[in-house]
């Protein structure tokens, strides 16, 4: 059963690429990375070339996200595991590629009420699908994974359909498409797709680093609430590691997680230390740094969480428009 995983980067997300695929190796997750190149600088490639196959664009959409389902133009086969590169696995990923391999297609559920409930019906006609689209709840696609033996058309569908969605409405406010690949990957699943055949995760498998407790830094091991996660991830931007990042909620926890991955002996890649932001270079100046931006934010985060949800919304977006 041959499992590879894809994800998509660029200069900004290099950082987070490297991690991604550190964490996969730490966590016992041996299986081939291939990485689409959509905008690394050819430093950054030739780095990430030593440990995974970095293949590049195949066309421009407007838009990276809109490339997710790339393997399909690789002819991909076998088990396939879609991930995006601001994760971080924290343990064995076997048990959900096993359940793929068996036949199902395999999302994390979406944790907030408003997108568990995304559905709009322009999806139908717009993304031209083949069947009518039914209410069913609308799951996360940072982590996808399912068996080309059992779902040989997924990818080509959804390759196709990402072609159709309007690059100029993703991440744009109150849109049917501002989610971009991830509509359209639900836009099949509530439609051509028969829903037994999707396996939604356990609540907890995929989390945000607020949530996170880090139980054991070397083994990468992280609860929320004492349940294990499987990998944290870091939606929305900035990302911890951009210059703004370290003030989001959680972003310690992810930071302490990338430092350690980052230099620590047992990783393939490390990254110039020239190159990465002061809190996360090894050594004490970057452990000083980090715990006072940590010490910053865990001031800041109760202040912030008293703020309305409207005014709370308005200001991630302009953090958003910033970054």
């Amino acid at each position: 059963m041959p499992v590879t995983y894809y994800t998509v980067s660029n200069h900004r997300y290099f950082l987070g690429t490297v991690a991604l695929l550190n964490s996969l190796r730490v966590s016992g997750n041996p299986d081939p990375l291939v990485v689409l190149d959509a905008g690394l600088l050819p430093e950054e490639r030739s780095a990430l070339e030593s440990h995974a196959n970095v293949v590049s664009m195949p066309e421009d959409r407007g838009n990276p996200v809109l490339l997710k389902p790339y393997p399909y133009v690789l002819g991909a086969e076998g088990v396939i595991v879609v991930i995006d590169s601001d994760i971080i696995v924290t343990s064995s990923l076997a048990s959900v590629t096993a359940l793929a391999a068996e036949g199902k297609i395999c999302l994390c559920p979406a944790w907030v009420d408003a997108a568990r409930t995304r559905w709009f019906a322009e999806w139908e006609s717009a993304l031209q699908l083949r069947a009518p689209l039914r209410r069913e709840d609308w799951l996360h696609d940072g982590f996808v994974v399912f068996d080309t033996r059992h779902w040989p058309d997924l990818l080509e569908r959804w390759w196709e359909v990402c072609g159709l969605v309007p690059s100029e409405e993703i991440f744009a406010a109150s849109t049917p498409f501002n989610a971009g690949d991830a509509d359209a990957i639900n836009a099949l699943l509530m439609s051509e797709i028969p829903r037994e055949a999707v396996s939604e995760l356990a609540h907890g498998d995929e989390v945000y680093a607020g949530d996170v407790t880090i139980e054991n830094i070397r083994t990468l091991e992280a609860s929320v609430e004492g349940r294990p996660a499987r990998f944290i991830h870091v939606p929305d931007r900035p990302k911890p590691w951009e210059r703004a990042g370290w003030s989001r909620r959680g972003a310690d926890v992810y930071l302490t997680l990338m430092r350690r991955l980052f230099f620590d002996p047992d990783v393939p890649l490390r990254p110039d230390p020239a190159h990465v932001p002061l809190w996360l270079r090894p050594g004490m100046d970057g452990r000083v740094a980090l715990s006072v931006l940590a010490g910053v934010t865990k001031a800041a985060v109760p202040m912030a969480e008293r703020v309305p949800d409207g005014v709370s919304e308005r200001l991630r977006r302009m953090r958003r428009k910033i970054a």
